[in-house]
């Protein structure tokens, strides 16, 4: 696997992981599943998808 690709995976699989544990742990614990805690969960997804992007786009770069 190239190492663009390890970084890509590493950043999505990381970031969706704190946000799975975010979900199950802080939300669910404290019964918070609300406007306000699901649009945080929505931004921290969005900018994992943003770093991934934003990192493929430099690498193509620099092709």
């Amino acid at each position: 696997m190239s190492t663009l690709y390890q970084r890509l995976y590493a950043t999505l699989a990381g970031r969706v992981d704190s946000v799975l544990q975010y979900i199950a742990g802080d939300m669910l614990a404290a019964n918070a599943c609300d406007r306000t805690h699901t649009l945080h969960v929505a931004q921290a997804l969005k900018d994992a998808l943003l770093e991934a992007e934003e990192t493929y786009l430099e690498a193509e770069e620099e092709l």
